[in-house]
């Protein structure tokens, strides 16, 4: 029989025939310079796969095999060497187990002591009433107050918001929601999103990330939150919130939008597990109708978001929102650069403007935004899919990232 009938036969691949042939414990004969399997060679290949269900390794395998055959050994010896062999694999096994069962048990207290901390640690986040003077309707520009509502620690769990204009904003877990914002949700995002998005997204982008990251928490000065009121326009599953939300302090304001209601519900969930009181405001809007008082944020976070909203339109977001901006705003924020489109480019022309450096930073200087710090990320050759949550590029461009800290 030929390797390719033989392979076949044992559900088997070539190489792997090949390989218990170049280990020297399957001798077939050859003919005519071709492997000539025999019924012979068939037994030997169901001892080696009976060993290996074993758990013995190949090395171990051609121990035993080697030695009956070298040695001619009749059954009686035979029966020796294999009872040897087994009661040595069987007692590593029984360490193992052992090992195994030490391991599991301490894997169990890991759990039952994370359960615990997850469990005594949750707090819960609504609208604090001491931030109500921050919020506006959008319409009138009158104040919004308490309606109705269901009022726990300081804040507002459940609820509505009314304004002089009678237009109602209804409070939903906690988040504040723009009244024709679709929000239907079941509150079921996936709490291991975050495991997928790693699963899904290639290696390099996540180091970019991971990058991003770091600069901002490097570049950004020590207690330079205190007594701030934050906007963070798309926080989408909050790579930026959860990376500096242990340096918010007591008097800083943090106010989250975004207009998938479902991720807020996500990144509002992980950060009452972890157990740190802060002054957060949850908002589900339209960035170009948020309900926040004009000129009364002091720093703006723009992580990526600009860039998003370029991939479907002509203006540059960040002149949509400058109006809640104070006149002497800072700007943490990082810009996906196309340093090179395609011919098939999933970025029509017309969109293309504020994907280009040049062009970002000729109007944030129009802004009066001054560098404190940036940083241009190495650029990055699109080879194939960056992941399955990044679909804004097809292969041969070439993109980068712009990370800016600036202040007016």
């Amino acid at each position: 029989m030929k390797i390719g009938n033989f392979t076949k036969q044992n559900n088997l691949t070539k190489d792997t025939i090949r390989h218990y042939i170049d280990l020297g414990i399957l001798n077939p004969k050859k003919i005519n310079n071709q492997y000539n399997f025999t019924g012979n060679d068939q037994k030997t290949l169901d001892q080696i796969l009976r060993l290996k269900s074993l758990n013995f390794t190949l090395s171990e395998i051609k121990n035993i095999i080697l030695t009956k055959k070298l040695g001619n050994l009749d059954s009686k010896t035979s029966s020796y060497l294999y009872k040897k062999y087994y009661l040595q694999k069987s007692g590593e096994i029984k360490e193992k187990i052992k090992s195994l069962k030490e391991i599991d048990k301490e894997l169990n207290k890991e759990i039952e002591s994370l359960l615990l901390q997850e469990e005594n640690s949750k707090i819960k986040i609504g609208i604090p009433l001491n931030s109500l003077h921050l919020l506006q309707c959008p319409v009138c520009q009158s104040d919004l107050e308490i309606y109705r509502g269901n009022i726990e620690d300081n804040q507002i769990l459940e609820g509505v918001l009314k304004c002089s204009c009678q237009k109602e904003y209804l409070i939903k877990n906690g988040i504040l929601i723009v009244s024709h914002t679709p929000f239907e949700s079941n509150y079921d995002y996936p709490k291991d999103f975050l495991l997928n998005y790693i699963d899904n997204t290639r290696d390099e982008l996540l180091e970019n990330v991971y990058k991003n990251s770091e600069w901002f928490s490097n570049i950004i000065p020590n207690n330079f939150f205190r007594n701030k009121i934050l906007l963070e326009i798309g926080s989408g599953i909050g790579f930026f919130l959860n990376n500096i939300y242990d340096d918010l302090s007591e008097d800083t304001t943090y106010i989250s939008v975004d207009l998938n209601f479902d991720s807020q519900v996500f990144l509002k969930k992980n950060l009452e597990n972890k157990g740190l009181k802060k002054n957060i405001i949850f908002i589900c809007s339209d960035f170009k109708e948020m309900p926040i008082k004009t000129a009364s944020i002091d720093i703006l976070v723009d992580y990526l978001t600009s860039s998003n909203f370029s991939f479907r339109n002509k203006e540059f977001l960040m002149e949509k929102v400058d109006r809640y901006l104070k006149n002497n705003s800072s700007l943490l924020s990082g810009y996906i650069i196309f340093e090179k489109f395609k011919n098939n480019s999933l970025i029509k022309p017309d969109f293309r403007k504020y994907l280009i450096l040049k062009n970002i930073e000729t109007k944030l200087f129009e802004m009066n935004y001054k560098v404190l710090s940036q940083k241009h990320l190495p650029s990055f050759f699109i080879d194939g899919e960056l992941g399955k949550y990044e679909d804004f590029t097809v292969p041969g461009e070439i993109i980068s990232t712009y990370l800016y800290f600036g202040k007016r």
